[in-house]
């Protein structure tokens, strides 16, 4: 699994690099409004659809993607599990009022979430349906949020030292959120050793 998750990212680099870009200009166009979510969920669901099918998609087709049907809605069930995250997260910030525990929420709370609807994502992908049973594919998708969290909190921390840093972290940060999302997709995409063994 392991490899297929670096061989879909290794294929897609130049479609990341790009989208990776166009996230950090949204992002920084946009900031914290709800909006540069919509933005870099738009931007990312072309390479997210192909990554589920084990493919490449070559820069020049990116940009036709994003208006294709399977993109649109993609983008637009991706958009629901990211509010369910976002308003569980949030709630469970304002009772617990303990920064350290919302983290960890936040990372059980997507990690459940995503693996939930990963089989629908895929459907919607790929138009074939594949459980998401396997014990291995639940523990990558929780180390890459895990992850995620922690190096974006070290990435805010030394988000306002200067202007270089402020733009700096920013663009490092959205290569990290779409290499992140790019990981797990590719990980609840990859065929199960299981089924493999029992078609030899």
């Amino acid at each position: 699994m392991v490899r297929f998750v670096i061989a879909q990212l290794l294929k897609n680099s130049g479609v990341l690099i790009l989208a990776g870009v166009l996230c950090f200009c949204i992002d920084a166009i946009m900031g914290e409004s709800p909006l540069s979510l919509v933005g870099i969920t738009f931007v990312a669901s072309p390479l997210l659809v192909a990554i589920s099918k084990g493919k490449a998609i070559a820069i020049r087709r990116y940009f036709a993607m994003m208006v294709k049907f399977e993109s649109l809605r993609y983008f637009v069930l991706l958009l629901v599990v990211f509010a369910i995250v976002f308003a569980m997260v949030g709630l469970a910030a304002h009772m617990i009022r303990s920064v350290e525990l919302t983290r960890i929420l936040a990372v059980l709370i997507f990690s459940g979430t995503y693996m939930g609807f990963s089989p629908l994502l895929l459907k919607m992908a790929t138009g074939r349906s594949q459980k998401m049973g396997n014990t291995g594919k639940t523990v990558f998708v929780m180390s890459v949020v895990t992850l995620f969290v922690l190096f974006n909190y070290l990435l805010r921390t030394w988000h306002s030292v200067n202007a270089f840093s402020t733009v700096l972290t920013a663009l490092i940060g959205s290569f990290v959120l779409l290499s992140s999302l790019c990981a797990v997709t590719a990980a609840t995409a990859a065929p199960d050793p299981s089924s493999n063994i029992g078609r030899e």
